[in-house]
């Protein structure tokens, strides 16, 4: 499995994204704006099995949670996850998942059906991580570039 984010629109208030599972849709994704948001690059995956959100989740999403998504090896912060919100209000840096997303550009980011979207993408993602290593290729389309596979390394 091969996760990429690309980050498609950012104001001085927040970072849109898409989550592209091995090259197709995942959903989009909320983040804070540059300088807050984590710095692009090629971050591990794994599951974090303690928390707030983690135990809310163990108890909402009983069959299928074992796990907040953690991107792991963040420089200069720990925590950060893949997780339910609507708001930037809602992270300090973590990726918020949603099915439909408004213009950041027009006005405050918004992301709609977020819970919706988590269910269908953690599932596959979850399972991945617990059978392989799985990488997560984050940042904008000129960033992006400069990352492998893209660069050839």
């Amino acid at each position: 499995m091969f996760l990429t984010v690309i980050r498609y629109s950012e104001t001085a208030e927040s970072t849109l994204g898409v989550l592209l599972i091995d090259g197709y849709f995942g959903c989009y994704l909320l983040e804070p704006p540059p300088g807050k948001r984590i710095p692009g690059g090629i971050y591990t995956l794994g599951l974090l099995n303690l928390g707030r959100l983690h135990n809310k989740y163990k108890k909402d999403f009983p069959d299928i949670h074992q796990g907040m998504i953690l991107i792991k090896n963040v420089p200069g912060r720990s925590g950060v996850e893949i997780h339910i919100g609507n708001w930037v209000t809602q992270t300090t840096a973590c990726l918020l998942t949603g099915d439909k997303s408004n213009n950041n550009q027009l006005g405050p980011a918004e992301l709609l059906d977020s819970t919706k979207a988590y269910l269908r993408i953690y599932p596959p993602i979850r399972d991945e991580i617990l059978t392989s290593e799985v990488k997560l290729l984050i940042g904008t389309p000129p960033e992006l570039i400069k990352f492998s596979p893209f660069n050839g390394g």
